[in-house]
């Protein structure tokens, strides 16, 4: 996926959707002001506040690989394959948590990599792969925190419940139910 992500990368020439262009837009004013908020032009509050309805992961992200590489869009469309790859190595994981089956593991992870919608947005800079990555690495981590007992699974789930915080503002409704099993249910179960 990453490498037809890359050859499709280089052979579109069409301009960016409009939310593409939206979040786009915001990466490039990160990247401006990314130098002013180090050099103490601007306040951490101020830069925080360059978007006024998005959380900034993403769109900082693309800000710092614009400022790293250049100030081309296409240093930063690369997020979305990125947050792919991760989505479908945890996804393996999940499952192969499970069901302890590798097989399985792998053919649910390469069907849900081939899903229209999924190779799709991995192309564009949109929220819905990091955010997709981000909930199945949380999860990942809350079914491996023994009900909040392992420290360090329970302090990376809290990380990156954060991080989906800072992706998308509604990101945690999609771990209520899941929380409330491991965390509470199961516990009381036993």
């Amino acid at each position: 996926h990453v490498v037809l992500n890359v050859v499709w990368h280089t052979v579109n020439n069409a301009p960016p959707t409009w939310d593409s262009a939206g979040h786009l837009g915001l990466s490039f004013l990160f990247a401006q002001k990314i130098p002013a908020l180090i050099f103490g032009d601007i306040s951490f509050s101020d830069f925080m506040r360059l978007s006024d309805y998005y959380p900034p992961l993403v769109q900082l992200t693309g800000g710092v690989l614009i400022l790293l590489f250049g100030r081309n869009y296409f240093n930063a469309i690369y997020v979305g394959t990125f947050f792919l790859a991760l989505s479908i190595f945890y996804l393996y994981r999940i499952v192969n948590f499970y069901f302890k089956d590798e097989k399985l593991a792998v053919f649910t992870a390469f069907i849900y990599s081939f899903f229209p919608h999924v190779w799709e947005q991995s192309r564009q800079f949109h929220l819905d792969i990091p955010v997709v990555a981000l909930i199945l690495i949380a999860y990942y981590y809350l079914i491996n925190s023994d009900s909040l007992k392992n420290r360090r699974n329970s302090i990376i789930f809290f990380i990156v419940f954060n991080l989906i915080q800072l992706t998308k503002w509604y990101g945690f409704v999609y771990l209520i139910v899941p929380f409330v099993i491991e965390v509470i249910y199961k516990p009381l179960k036993n």
